[in-house]
């Protein structure tokens, strides 16, 4: 999650409001702003963009112990044990997004699947 990706400009929107949560499941450079989030405690001021000014951190920030090598199927598992609303697939090369896509929308009714564009606008 470094500075000008999608995570990270994501992540940006998603930190001051507490309705939402931030979740790493692999690792982050301590000295980047993924690192910097994890380590980061509610209520403390984060600056995700040095472009940007801090912000008050507000959303759930947890971490998850998967592999880096897991593969789709343990967590599209996980995705159908947890049944979100809402799943922004931010990491993969196009073939293995689209897959999750596809199965998300053929198992899970109930879940939106979202595939972002850059400089896209979404809201929730």
């Amino acid at each position: 999650m470094t500075e000008k990706t999608l995570s990270n400009q994501l992540a940006e929107r998603l930190i001051g409001d507490p309705r939402q949560s931030i979740f790493f499941v692999g690792y982050a450079d301590p000295d980047s702003p993924g690192g910097r989030l994890k380590a980061a405690q509610r209520g403390d001021q984060i600056q995700l963009d040095g472009q940007l000014p801090s912000r008050r951190l507000a959303c759930s920030v947890k971490e998850f112990d998967f592999s880096a090598h897991a593969p789709r199927e343990m967590l599209f598992e996980y995705i159908r044990k947890v049944a979100p609303r809402i799943v922004v697939l931010v990491h993969g090369d196009p073939p293995a997004v689209g897959w999750f896509a596809d199965r998300i929308a053929a198992e899970l009714p109930g879940t939106q699947a979202i595939i972002p564009e850059p400089g896209k606008e979404y809201e929730f």
